[in-house]
Formats: C-alpha cells, structure tokens, sequence
C-alpha cells in the first residue's frame, strides 16, 4: 500500500466520522488512489421506537441517499483519488442519482 493510500483512507475515514456513517456496516479502503466502499451505507442513527419522531423509512432512504451523494462528492473532491467505486448492497446509482434498491 502507497503513502497516497493512506493519506486516502484516512481522508475517508474522516468524511465518514464528520457525515455520521455507520462504520460497522461498511468497509472501504484505497487501493492505487482508488477508493472502493463495500457493503451496506447507512447513517449512523440511535435505535428507534415505533413511529416515537413520525419518520418512516422511506424519508430515512432518501436522507441517506442525500447523504452518499455528498460522500461521494467529497471523496473524489480530495486531489489523491483517481476514482471511486460503490459496491452497495442497499443503493445504486441510475442516471447519476443515488436510490434505494429496497434491501
């Protein structure tokens, strides 16, 4: 692993903790200044009781769908990375927008 490398996973690490992503559902690493995100992207959210602050999950898809845009964009805003790569397991990305594929 190059020097780039790490200098990018921690740049990763760091968007990730300011955005409040769960850390625990997704892996990412650099390799040869390209950044590639495995597994499931969500926010990081205390556990909910039924209906206690009227979100439903759709209005939470569409919030973190927002939020991997911005991910997105900060990532490949940082000079290092050559590219980006998603792997998700609950998001696409369909005429440059990111939704939800309901999993």
């Amino acid at each position: 692993m190059s020097v780039e490398d790490f200098r990018i996973n921690a740049y990763v690490r760091q968007v990730l903790s300011r955005c409040w992503v769960d850390s625990k559902t997704l892996r990412y690493g650099a390799v040869g200044r390209i950044v590639y995100f495995h597994g499931r992207f969500e926010k990081f959210r205390p556990p909910r009781r039924d209906d206690a602050n009227g979100r439903s999950r759709q209005d939470e898809h569409a919030e973190d769908a927002a939020l991997l845009a911005r991910v997105e964009k900060e990532v490949r805003r940082e000079g290092l990375v050559l590219d980006v790569v998603f792997r998700l397991e609950n998001f696409r990305k369909a005429q440059g927008k990111w939704t939800a594929t309901g999993v």
